[in-house]
């Protein structure tokens, strides 16, 4: 079987700056994280099922993975590692994952659970939801090719085998269709942000890829179409969140935190009801202090971006520009912004938004209508970019989340309760301490 992570580097930025935060101040602290999967469909049930013993293979040899010189050495040029973090990772033996089957109701089900250090365990979060993604990608690909070409069952097993295994030119014959049509949509995406020069956006689709070899063809393009040698200025393409991409192609790299950070640290003050709403926000004065104002892009939704923006210190609304992640109205969100800022008399002309809720290019072009010359925004893409590959493919949601803190249950509600992850007593807790009232539920397309 030939590895799907292929580099230490193949992941998103924000692993490693919250795991440089994470093992300077947190470096004791015992965290639990559990893969979930978001999507409503039982062949999409089954085939991460089937795809157990696969993903334990990929995990085998991810366990092989080593930071290389060089890897490291780009890692310190970008300013943002410290010495001691790079020594860290350098002595970094990962360790094997698993995934396992179980029983709930009758079903089966994948499950996938670890748990550690937190400054040691943080880093596999996209590694396994890439591994997962590309996995499921490649039984899609195979099955629609047997079914095209009118071939019998015994060919599906064994083509399916073959996929699984990265056996190159059987990749090549099934991925045909679905990296043309990418490209062609790509194309049409281009043309559309052309004629919308005010949109600056990044890739954001590490975790749920179709594969990686498909993002980094992506990603290239890109590149190649807005950054131009005689460019000067601001690109619209900013970046990708891929340390590993941007590594090996010079593609500007972009990533703060992850809600992981808020649900840890908010976990780690319960039961004290103060400490708790407060936590977000002592949370972002340290990272700001560890990290200067560069990296300060404050998600809002952990515990719902109402109580956020109700509660929101002036210090922390000077501070930071703001992603939103999962509100339902994007409308709303960047009004709810404006007003943040409005209330503390600041300058929203030096702010960002930085949207990425499950964005298409329709609904970018959409809002940023909406929100010309209000604010300043940025656009983070990342399924619609690195998956769409066409109708006939089935998106998957997945996700995997801190659930404990030093044996604490963790707890994540979200602006669209849907997303919302932690046992019913304790969201129920954490709803009576943030004042939650939102009753928005969406189902998650990705």
């Amino acid at each position: 079987m030939k590895p799907i992570i292929k580099s230490f580097l193949d992941r998103d930025r924000y692993k490693f700056t919250m795991g440089q935060f994470i093992s300077f101040k947190y470096p004791k602290v015992i965290v639990e994280n559990t893969f979930f999967n978001r999507t409503k469909d039982e062949d999409v049930r089954e085939i991460l099922v089937y795809l157990i013993p696969y993903i334990n293979q990929q995990f085998e040899l991810l366990s092989k993975l080593r930071i290389t010189f060089s890897e490291m050495a780009y890692m310190k040029s970008t300013g943002i590692y410290r010495e001691e973090y790079l020594n860290f990772l350098s002595q970094l033996n990962l360790i094997k994952l698993k995934a396992e089957k179980i029983e709930l109701d009758g079903k089966s089900y994948l499950s996938i659970k670890y748990s550690g250090l937190w400054s040691e365990k943080s880093i596999y979060e996209t590694d396994a939801l890439s591994i997962v993604s590309e996995l499921y990608s490649r039984v899609v690909a195979s099955r629609r090719y047997v079914k095209q070409n009118s071939l019998s069952d015994e060919k599906l097993l064994i083509t399916l085998g073959e996929a699984l295994n990265g056996d190159e030119a059987t990749l090549d014959l099934i991925n045909a269709p679905y990296y043309e049509e990418a490209m062609k949509r790509l194309d049409a995406k281009i043309l559309i942000l052309k004629n919308h020069p005010e949109i600056k956006f990044f890739d954001f689709s590490t975790r749920r890829r179709f594969s990686q070899e498909l993002q980094e063809r992506i990603l290239l393009k890109l590149s190649n179409e807005f950054h131009k040698p005689q460019f000067i200025g601001i690109s619209q393409f900013l970046g990708t969140s891929n340390e590993y991409i941007g590594f090996k192609h010079g593609i500007k790299v972009g990533g703060t935190y992850a809600h992981e950070m808020l649900q840890v640290i908010t976990a780690l003050s319960d039961p004290d009801e103060t400490k708790m709403l407060n936590a977000q926000y002592e949370f972002m004065r340290e990272w700001n202090l560890f990290y200067g104002y560069d990296l300060c892009v404050g998600l809002t939704d952990t515990f719902g971006s109402d109580s956020f923006f109700k509660n929101c210190p002036k210090d922390i609304a000077e501070m930071y520009s703001f992603r939103e992640d999962s509100a339902t109205d994007l409308y709303k969100y960047t009004n709810d912004v404006l007003d943040l800022y409005k209330r503390y008399n600041i300058n929203h002309n030096e702010k960002v938004i930085v949207h990425s809720n499950g964005l298409d290019i329709a609904k970018v072009v959409d809002i940023n209508s909406f929100s010309q010359n209000k604010l300043n925004k940025v656009y983070g893409i990342g399924t619609n970019i690195g998956s769409d590959v066409g109708n006939d493919y089935k998106h998957i949601s997945i996700v995997i989340k801190a659930t404990k803190a030093n044996g604490i249950d963790t707890v994540k509600l979200s602006d669209n309760i849907a997303k919302a992850i932690g046992n019913k007593e304790k969201i129920n807790f954490y709803k009576k301490v943030f004042g939650y009232e939102n009753v928005n539920s969406v189902e998650q397309i990705y």
